[in-house]
């Protein structure tokens, strides 16, 4: 240990920087502006509302429910496990796009329509024995689908109203959930009188841990606070 210590200090001697800068203001200055977090073109939950702004549609998932999302899907899972919504991008053909995603047994019913204004065919029925509602959707020339499914004819039963209230949920992103949707960014500035870790955390999209996630941002977990003048990085 020894001979690879001094091997170590001697290497670092020889390759030592006259003059040597620490340069951290510079580097921050290049991270303002740094998409944090979600990339652009995610899906993104705000209160179970999935918005996707790279399709630039929104779907409000049930409360209470479990989500996950993933760049081009959604699925939402019951407090009991036996029912679930799911959401996707579809084929490029609206009529077939069901027939296609869902092996519906016979006797399924199709019928033809609109979906927040957008052209949509539904389907109702049994799949893989499982009693499915779902609709596809076109909206500027993608087709998009949703469907409520239920474990069994009970679950199915008991979860139908709310699986129908999120298909009807569905719709092109408003203005303000279009900026709801948008990616946050780092930004960097410099700390003024009274500027304290706790009053950005007020201001930031961060959520309960804010501060907490602000100080490790900053090198300053556990309790340190930003001393005048000093750059510190926050999100927005």
């Amino acid at each position: 240990r020894d001979v690879r210590l001094r091997q170590a200090v001697e290497y670092a001697e020889r390759h030592a920087v006259p003059l040597p800068r620490e340069g951290r203001n510079e580097l921050l200055l290049k991270l303002d502006g740094l998409v944090f977090g979600e990339r652009p073109g995610a899906v993104r939950l705000r209160d179970n509302l999935l918005l996707h702004d790279g399709f630039g549609l929104a779907l409000q998932f049930p409360p209470g429910w479990q989500v996950r999302a993933d760049p081009g899907r959604g699925v939402a899972t019951s407090p009991a496990g036996d029912a679930r919504i799911e959401f996707r991008r579809g084929g490029d053909a609206l009529q077939a796009s069901l027939p296609r995603a869902y092996a519906f047994d016979e006797g399924a019913r199709f019928s033809e329509g609109v979906l927040s204004g957008h052209p949509a065919v539904f389907a109702a029925g049994v799949q893989q024995g499982q009693p499915t509602i779902a609709a596809a959707v076109e909206v500027a020339g993608s087709v998009y689908l949703i469907a409520g499914i239920g474990s069994d004819a009970t679950a199915y039963a008991r979860e139908r109203n709310t699986l129908r209230g999120t298909i009807n949920s569905f719709r092109t992103l408003k203005p303000e959930e279009r900026e709801a949707a948008r990616p946050q960014v780092l930004r960097v500035l410099r700390a003024r009188p009274g500027t304290t870790l706790a009053g950005l955390a007020q201001q930031s999209p961060l959520g309960d841990d804010g501060e907490t996630r602000l100080r490790l941002l900053n090198g300053l977990y556990p309790k340190g606070e930003p001393q005048l003048g000093q750059l510190i990085k926050i999100v927005q």
